[in-house]
Order: C-alpha cells, then structure tokens, then sequence
C-alpha cells in the first residue's frame, strides 16, 4: 500500500512541478537581473529578505522529503506550496526594497513653456505609462503610433497628442523627424497635428526623446526595406530618428532614453572571437529566425546606441524596466504537447504568479521617467540603469560596454541609411 502512495505521490509530483511549479518558476526567473542587481546594490535588504524565508524554506524541504518517502501526497503538495509561498515572499521583500520613487513634477526646473517629450511606440505598456506619467509632470508629450485608433484613445487634448509612424517604413520614421525639425523652426509641417506643431514652435525643439518601440519578435520576413524586423524596430529606427533630431535635442539641452532590456546578456557574436560579427548582416539583413537572440542583439544595440550617443554631446541614457506585466510576454510550456488544457493551466498559473511578482508598467516605467526629468547633475555618470540605479558595472554585459563595437553599430548603421536613400 505504501508503495502505491509512494509512486502515486512521484507521478503526482513528475506532472504538478511542470504543470504548476513551472510557470511560478519562470515567472520568477524573469526579474533575476533585477535580484542580482539589489543583492548588489542593498545587500543589506538581500539578506534581510533572505533569512524571511529560510525558515519556511527549511521546513517545506524537510515536508517535501517526509512526504515522498512516506508517500505522503497531502504533505508534499503542503511543503511545495510552502516553498513556493517563501520564495514569493522573499523576491517581494528584494522587490521592495529599491529605492523609493520622487515626487516627478519636484525635478522640472521653471521656464516660461512646458518642455516637450517625444516617445515612440506609446500605445501600450512601457511606452503608455511613459506617456502617461510624463504628462501628469506637467509635459507636453507627442507619441508615435502605428494604429490611429489606438492613438485618438490615449490622446489628451492640451497635453498629449500623437503621429502614425510604422517603424517598419523607414522613410515613415524619416518624414516624421524631418516634421517635427520643421515645426521646432516655425515651419510647415503638415504630418503633424496643429497642436503637436504649436507645441514644438513654443518649446523650440525636444527636451526628451524616449526610444521605446520593440517588441518580442516571432520568426518573420525581411521588411520592405530588406532588414530583419526587430533590428529595424528597436534599432535603426531609433538611430534615424534620433540623428534627424539631434539639432533640436541638442537645441533644448534635451537628452535622449533607450529603453533597453537584460535580455543584451543573450547577444552572441556569429563567429567566436569577432565582436562586430553581432551585427552580421547574415542576422542583420535576413528573416527572423531565433526570437532569443533577435531580442538579445538588439536590446545589446539600444545600450551600444546610448554610448555613441554621449560620444556626440548628447545626454543618453539606456535602462531595464524590469519584469513588467505587458503583452510582450510569450510563456514556454512544460508538457504543452498534451494539449491545450494543460497549457490553459499553466498560463492562469503564470499569470497568477507574474501578477504577484512582475511590476505594474507605471512601476516598470519609474526609471525611464526619473531619468527623463532628473537634473544631470543628479545622475552619474552610468548609461545603463536599472532600478533608479547605475549598472554599468556590475550588470552590462562586456559587449555592451565597448566603444569600439558602439562606433561599428553606428558606422554600419548609417551606411545601412545611406544605401537606403536616408542620410
């Protein structure tokens, strides 16, 4: 009889972990990065959250080992939720303890008009609360879009206004740098809305401009311009609109924010040994085929992005939003082959967990707004941030901290412009 419950409990156990343990996992293993950068940065606080959980931790061991040998079933899946519930409470507490937020509208220095922020890719998530956030700071904010529905939703008249632009037409992305240069100088700039050119004529340029446009990409075609689709959208479209509007970011003192990603730790040059082989045009150039290595390349593009910036005089800043509740999301599956029940379980559970762990995007977007409306003498002098911190040192790849490959990206960039007509 005992060895029934015993093997009972071992399947039970072999099918629940990947069922339910899985997703929890997973969930949890997506803010890592920002874990090992706290244990860092506040060890204090880590060790803190740390000896929270040792003691249920010790005991959901000791339960899971009595009830597998006993073949008790109640007691393993007792332990096992115990664990579960430890870990929760101890990423909580290391979530917690970043630093708190300041009051946004507290760093706008005073000036005769409201400054001006640029942000792409706005309609949902990051980019949204972005929006959102700075316009309650009492900016004016001009988003990109590639939906005109989706637009007119998040549009406030008086302070939020926005223009489609599909990042992946670049000479969309060209037209509407070349509008809003117009409009900074009194020009016509028919692209834009009446209000969106009123407010550029009275800021005379861009204070802010927050790159935000990705996404997680899927295997796909070249687009109509001929390159991979995730380096057109989180990468070359950023450098073309960023250099377009250089003269009037540059006119305003503004800067510049790249919403990069931990996920650059999954670049990997092509051919060992050769850095700028990242940037191969046999990735570059051709259809998306690994999601994981498009998504690590071109974030390690954003923060290498930031660098050549600062080489140009222009203040730049590359961050991790972190884990953050959004439709970027793809979940892999455990057991997923057994059909769609299964995977309708382990997605309520991943859910479920991320709901509890991952930020909310107004949480997620507190760095990319601090380092938009800091004083510049408040920052140092890191590129690459995370958790209203510098990472430079301790979470940026080598890759992503070489001059040399950040002046390769930016060369190959702008050849990559000019064949295409858009120098």
């Amino acid at each position: 009889m005992n060895a029934a419950r015993g093997a009972a409990a071992a399947a039970a156990l072999a099918l629940g972990l990947p069922l339910v343990a899985w997703p929890a996992t997973f969930a949890l293993a997506t803010r890592l990065p920002e874990y090992v950068h706290l244990v860092k940065a506040r060890p204090g606080a880590a060790a803190a959250a740390a000896a929270a959980a040792a003691l249920p931790t010790a005991a959901a061991g000791l339960g899971l080992a009595h009830g597998y040998g006993c073949g008790l079933l109640s007691s393993s899946a007792a332990a096992a939720a115990t664990f579960a519930a430890a870990w929760l409470y101890a990423a909580t507490r290391l979530v917690d303890a970043r630093p708190p937020v300041p009051p946004y509208t507290s760093m706008l220095p005073a000036q005769a008009s409201p400054r001006l922020a640029v942000v792409t890719g706005a309609t949902s998530g990051i980019g949204a609360a972005s929006v959102n956030v700075l316009a309650r700071a009492g900016l004016r904010v001009i988003f990109t879009t590639r939906s005109e529905e989706r637009g007119a939703r998040l549009a406030v008249p008086g302070s939020v206004t926005y223009c489609v632009v599909d990042p992946n037409e670049l000479a969309q992305v060209a037209a509407f740098a070349d509008a809003v240069v117009a409009a900074s100088r009194g020009e016509r700039a028919p692209l834009l809305s009446d209000e969106a050119a009123s407010w550029l004529v009275d800021a005379g340029g861009v204070h802010i401009l927050v790159n935000n446009a990705g996404f997680f990409p899927r295997p796909a075609p070249l687009t109509g311009d001929g390159l991979e689709p995730g380096f057109q959208v989180m990468h070359l479209s950023h450098h073309l609109l960023t250099k377009r509007l250089a003269p009037v970011l540059k006119a305003c003192q503004g800067r510049v924010i790249n919403v990069a990603s931990e996920g650059h730790h999954f670049a990997t040059p092509r051919t060992p040994g050769e850095p700028t082989s990242v940037f191969a045009p046999e990735r570059i150039a051709a259809p998306t085929k690994s999601s994981l290595l498009s998504y690590g390349h071109n974030k390690l593009a954003n923060i290498l992005h930031t660098r050549y910036l600062r080489d140009d005089g222009i203040a730049a800043f590359a961050l991790h939003p972190g884990a953050v509740v959004t439709s970027i999301w793809t979940f892999p599956y455990a057991l997923g082959f057994l059909g769609a029940p299964v995977r309708a379980i382990q997605r309520v559970v991943f859910d479920a967990t991320a709901s509890l762990v991952m930020k909310t995007a107004e949480e997620g977007v507190s760095t990319v707004v601090y380092l938009a409306l800091a004083p510049l003498d408040h920052l140092d002098s890191d590129l690459y941030w995370i958790n209203l911190a510098g990472a430079d040192a301790t979470m940026a790849s080598p890759l992503a901290r070489s001059a040399d490959l950040a002046r390769h990206l930016a060369e190959l960039s702008d050849i990559l412009l000019a064949e295409r007509g858009l120098e």
